[in-house]
């Protein structure tokens, strides 16, 4: 398989697992280490073990979710809590990044973290609320509109949920 088809069944697979965690952060440690003159290589391949872990663990809340346990297994692991390319999520990371860069506040940083997982727990919530809704039928979440809302496919037939009122789409 080639192509853009090798890339959808492959993307997020040995690079977004558990088994190549460690190859991939030493891989993201090497030129770090390498071009900045930091003298400690162990430091920098942890900091980059918990950067690509704490990576997988947000493609894993996300639609397209991970193989988190290729090679072992093909199967994703997604919560389908947050759109994949959410806006609120992506605010958050990067404006708590540049302000606490700017401010040299690992502070800023740490609240940055805890919104994130703040909003990651609510659309967890809300996606749950969805499921209940509409009679158990599995939710997946939509790019933020009028709120938080997830699609519910039923065969043919959407229904969008808006706050907690489902609405269906023919």
């Amino acid at each position: 398989v080639a192509g853009k088809s090798a890339y959808l069944l492959e993307h997020r697979g040995f690079t977004h697992s558990l088994i190549g965690l460690i190859p991939t952060a030493l891989i993201v440690a090497w030129p770090l280490w390498r071009f900045t003159g930091k003298r400690d290589f162990r430091a920098l391949a942890g900091l980059a073990c918990i950067g690509v872990a704490l990576h997988i663990a947000c493609d894993a809340v996300n639609a397209w979710g991970t193989m988190a346990l290729y090679p072992l297994k093909r199967s994703r692991v997604q919560l389908d809590w947050v759109f994949i390319l959410d806006v609120v999520f992506t605010g958050i990371v990067l404006v708590s990044a540049v302000v606490a860069r700017w401010k040299k506040s690992p502070n800023v940083a740490r609240g940055g973290l805890g919104a994130l997982a703040c909003y990651v727990a609510l659309c967890g919530v809300l996606h749950d609320q969805a499921c209940r809704r509409v009679d158990g039928t599995d939710a997946v979440p939509q790019p933020i509109g009028n709120g938080l809302q997830y699609g519910i496919a039923r065969g043919m037939t959407v229904t969008v949920v808006e706050g907690f009122e489902p609405v269906h789409v023919d």
